[in-house]
């Protein structure tokens, strides 16, 4: 599990600026703000879908 977490870390460094710099690139800097904000929001609603998810199911089957 530890090598496939780190893998993708590695990938995600790699991968992360070449995306931003090729739409930066293709349609301007500010589009690379607004992926930022799209790609924030959506990491943002399913980490509080997943923790909603996980304290539902606690409550209802504590242990």
């Amino acid at each position: 599990m530890l090598g496939n977490s780190v893998s993708a870390q590695y990938a995600g460094q790699v991968i992360g600026p070449l995306a931003a710099g090729w739409v930066g690139g293709v349609l301007g800097t500010s589009a690379v703000f607004f992926m930022t904000a799209i790609v924030a929001g959506a990491g943002t609603v399913l980490a509080f879908g997943i923790r909603r998810r996980l304290t539902s199911h606690d409550a209802v089957n504590p242990g």
